[in-house]
């Protein structure tokens, strides 16, 4: 039963890693490292997945965006995403720099 009830709740995570609901694919992306190195999913998962981070590297909400860029570099480091991917999205995270600028200047 242990192992019907990880394999459902592993199904559940991976999920969250392509809600809807940014919040959630928020949390979950925030836990990606940390399940990838307990081998309780693989790099592989997660990459197949990582439309629902990509998104966020563009989100119209500045916290989800500023959360993806923070992140960004370790999910190219874990090989979730390519460097070629993140970098397709760099006027977004100018856009962010810039947004930062004006409310530091507020």
């Amino acid at each position: 039963m242990t192992g019907v009830y990880a394999a459902a709740h592993k199904k559940g995570f991976l999920e969250q890693l392509e809600s809807d609901d940014e919040g959630t694919r928020v949390k979950a992306w925030g836990d990606v490292d940390g399940l990838i190195e307990a081998h309780m999913i693989s790099r592989e998962e997660a990459a197949a997945r990582k439309k629902g981070f990509l998104e966020m590297l563009e989100s119209a909400n500045e916290e989800a965006k500023r959360f993806a860029w923070n992140h960004a570099r370790l999910l190219i480091w874990l090989g979730v995403i390519s460097e070629e991917e993140a970098a397709a999205h760099k006027n977004d995270f100018l856009e962010l720099l810039e947004s930062n600028v004006h409310s530091l200047n507020r």
